[in-house]
């Protein structure tokens, strides 16, 4: 997946041909008290911003942090364990 990903890149920039990215899946595990690891991953380039809401359908969505480069394999960040009784949380891919 991330080869592919990363070819259709290339032929976007390259030709500039219009490419749909393949959406990474988010995954979740522990991490430092407190947090959890939210990881995916990530191609080379990309710019990815992680965001959360509390319901669905959610009526906005909240930046969780600055967006964060691709580097070309797993992207993993920290988030802290708030009070919520639940979160929800989804990538945007902001100016690519």
């Amino acid at each position: 997946r991330v080869e592919l990903d990363a070819v259709n890149l290339f032929l976007a920039n390259k030709y500039g041909l219009p490419v749909t990215p393949i959406p990474p899946v988010l995954q979740l595990s522990p991490a430092a008290s407190g947090t959890v690891a939210l990881q995916w991953v990530a191609t080379l380039g990309r710019q990815y911003q992680l965001q959360s809401a509390t319901n669905l359908p959610a009526a906005s969505w909240l930046n969780e942090g600055a967006p964060l480069a691709g580097m070309g394999g797993l992207l993993t960040t920290n988030i802290p364990i708030g009070s919520e009784p639940r979160k929800f949380f989804r990538l945007q891919l902001p100016g690519n």
